[in-house]
């Protein structure tokens, strides 16, 4: 099978760019015929005046796709991210293939200008009655950015690719579901739930680094969607005698004795440290997709502390793996941390048979496979 891969890398790595990359590999090392259409976000957009000012409409990257689906003839055409490098030109070029086009819905920018509706630290739908509220408040950056990303995806909204037969959206829980019936107005829009896979820290070999005997973790950013400020807040008021590791892309200074920073350690290294904590914590502060760090979590057979504004489908099916909290509620998250310690003592518990089913890299590609191939 033919397969062409379409995606903006952002500047800082996440789970969208190493879903991305891993994808490729996979699917190469199947005997599949891969093709990734890629560009690479700066950090600093003043770098880029340019690309910023085409990315409504690059017509560079207008034209390399036409030529390259002519040429490459792919079988399956895969978006990911398209701000801002590829932007809207990419959906002009493949409006009249006739080839099945998958969107990977990993955040809200669909619906959002910054992607996670939240301003001021508090959640926030302003965007959805209208995109201007995201320039008036200069909800991306600056009121400059703020009007760059929301003329780009009420560009992309109107478009009718979307509404053609052959376009389907990967979508990872519900909430994203209804927004898009409900903004995009597709009622009867092709909606497939987001097929996922991590590799399995279970089997990676570790590398055993200087931890506490006993700890709690979280894995993620520190930026304002992520929660990590806001659950701090609430670590330094716990009566508890674990410590607190936090694994991040970015190089952090938290200054408390009993809060552990460490900046990207190896998947040797972040196996050990999964391998031997007593749970791991995800503090998001918005209605995150389906965080990677849930499925890390469940192929090491841990019990994991989750924040109640994640909209994880199906949560009834987990509820004897994850626990929820309140962000803003010290009781909830005792309570969770609480539950978490029953889930560790138990025999029964069996979190990895989750990620046997549904996130193995044997589970994900006859998943992903199955949907590319029948639909």
């Amino acid at each position: 099978m033919k397969i062409l891969i379409i995606h903006s890398f952002y500047s800082i790595d996440g789970g969208e760019n190493k879903r991305v990359l891993e994808d490729v590999e996979m699917f190469k090392s199947k005997g599949h015929e891969v093709m990734l259409y890629s560009k690479k976000n700066v950090t600093n957009y003043f770098q880029d005046i340019l690309g910023l000012f085409i990315s409504p409409f690059n017509p560079f990257v207008y034209f390399q796709l036409k030529r390259l689906i002519k040429t490459f003839n792919p079988d399956v055409i895969h978006i990911h991210n398209t701000w801002y490098k590829i932007g809207p030109a990419a959906y002009f070029a493949l409006s009249k293939s006739k080839t099945n086009i998958f969107q990977s819905l990993h955040n809200l920018r669909f619906f959002c200008a910054n992607a996670f509706m939240i301003r001021n630290g508090e959640e926030c739908t302003k965007c959805l009655d209208s995109r201007f509220y995201a320039i008036k408040y200069s909800c991306y950056k600056n009121r400059g950015l703020s009007a760059i990303s929301s003329l780009h995806y009420y560009i992309i909204s109107k478009m009718r690719v979307f509404r053609k037969n052959n376009f389907y959206f990967f979508s990872p829980n519900y909430y994203f579901d209804k927004l898009i019936k409900n903004i995009f107005r597709l009622d009867d829009a092709n909606i497939i739930e987001f097929p996922n896979y991590v590799k399995d820290f279970q089997a990676i070999k570790e590398k055993k680094i200087l931890l506490p005997n006993k700890y709690y973790l979280v894995v993620g950013r520190s930026s304002i969607e992520k929660g990590l400020n806001i659950f701090l807040g609430l670590w330094k008021l716990l009566d508890i005698k674990e410590k607190l590791v936090i694994v991040s892309p970015e190089n952090l200074s938290i200054g408390n004795k009993n809060i552990i920073y460490l900046n990207n350690p190896s998947d040797n290294e972040l196996a050990y440290i999964y391998k031997n904590c007593k749970a791991v914590i995800v503090p998001s502060n918005w209605v995150e997709g389906f965080p990677r760090v849930i499925i890390e979590t469940s192929s090491v057979n841990k019990p994991i502390i989750v924040s109640d504004k994640i909209a994880i489908t199906k949560l009834e099916a987990l509820q004897n793996h994850i626990t929820t909290f309140n962000l803003e509620s010290l009781e909830s998250l005792e309570k969770a941390i609480s539950i978490a310690k029953r889930f560790e003592n138990s025999s029964d518990y069996n979190f990895r048979s989750w990620y046997d089913n549904n996130f193995s890299r044997e589970a994900y590609l006859k998943t992903i496979f199955d949907f590319y191939i029948n639909n």
